[in-house]
Formats: structure tokens, sequence, C-alpha cells
């Protein structure tokens, strides 16, 4: 099954899951590193907010399980996980209430010239550090929003301002965690490595997930 074939049939799949007061769309977004991402919309419709899940992983995960119904009930069961997001408007736009959730990423400036030129950013060697609005961090899932010319200009901050807080936030917001128990099963024998690689890749794909807005 291609992946356009499989992103098809997700999207229907999900269709007939019952998910709630929810509208179903395929999207595609170009990503840190150059990447295309394609992902589902999650639409609530009584939300200013719609979560967006990237299908890479899951597309990669049915390669190896060739099961497509475990992935659409995965989906499904993921977007029941997620919380129901109603961002204030008036604090997200005012930098001062705003300035709390602000976090960083590092990317690679050659393969991501599309994405910096609407975002802000500070070049570091070969990479260039950009900005996120966080959303939420638990239980592995991080949301965000990514920080772009027109939101930084509502802001009415410069990009000295922003890296300035996002440093103040970082061990706060993104303390750094060690250890990997799906690894430590595998090298003592407690996995095959076939199911170990689709736990591995359904674990990465947590993080596959981002809110966009709605307004």
């Amino acid at each position: 099954m291609t992946y356009e074939t499989f992103r098809n049939e997700v999207l229907q799949g999900l269709q007939c899951r019952e998910i709630g007061n929810v509208s179903l769309s395929l999207t595609k977004k170009l990503k840190p590193n150059g990447q295309m991402k394609y992902g589902v919309v999650f639409n609530n419709l009584t939300t200013n907010t719609s979560p967006v899940v990237y299908l890479e992983e899951y597309y990669e995960f049915y390669q190896i399980t060739r099961d497509l119904d475990t992935v659409i009930d995965m989906l499904a069961g993921l977007y029941r996980t997620l919380p129901v997001i109603q961002l204030d408007k008036n604090k997200f736009f005012d930098f001062s209430t705003a300035k709390s959730r602000i976090i960083m990423k590092l990317v690679n400036t050659a393969k991501n010239r599309i994405l910096l030129e609407t975002a802000p950013h500070i070049p570091f060697q070969d990479l260039s550090i950009v900005y996120y609005y966080l959303i939420s961090n638990s239980d592995g899932i991080i949301l965000d929003m990514p920080v772009n010319d027109k939101l930084l200009m509502k802001w009415g901050v410069d990009t000295l301002t922003l890296h300035q807080q996002a440093v103040t936030n970082y061990n706060r917001l993104l303390p750094v965690k060690f250890g990997n128990l799906n690894q430590f099963l595998l090298e003592n024998g407690s996995l095959e490595k076939e199911y170990y690689t689709a736990i591995l890749t359904i674990t990465e794909a947590k993080n596959c997930i981002f809110y966009q807005m709605n307004f």
C-alpha cells in the first residue's frame, strides 16, 4: 500500500469510528529539516484549536505489522486522550502572559530555508534556533505551536527578547530525562526485535502531534 493510499484509508477508517463531535481532514505541512509531513486534522467544532497527528510513523508501523485496523484504532484512541484546548486569545496574543510558555528548538539551517523565511530565529553554527509556544508536556506528549513572524509582531517583541525568555523557561518546561525501557527489555531478551521496532515507532509517534489555531 502506498503512503497516499494509506492516508486515505486511515481517514475513511477514522470517519467510521465513534470519536465525538469532530470533523476530519488530511493536511500537509513543511516541518523542520525540510520534511513535508502529512497528517489528520481532528477539528473539534466546540474549541478554537484542533490537534493534528502526523502519519509517517504510523505508516512505518503499518509496514511492519500490515494491520491497518490497529493503526486506525490507535489513532482514534490517541485522539480521545488528547486534551480539549480552548486558548484564551487575549492571553495568547499578550506577550506578558504568553512568554512563560516559550521554548526553543534546533533545526538544520540549510534544510529549513523556507521555514526560516517566516520564523524568528538565531543562527548557531550550521543550525538555527527556532521558537515555539508550549501548550502541554505530559505523558511523553509535547504539544506546541510554532512562533512565526506574524505572531512575533503581534507580541511586539524582537527575536533577542524571545530567545532570552526561551532560555529562562527551558529547564523548567522541558527538563532532561534519561532511560528507555523498551531498549532495556530488548537488550535483555524480553522483546522480539520486530515487535520492539513497532512499539518504539509508535512511542516516537506520540511526539508527532501539534495544535493549530482555528482563529
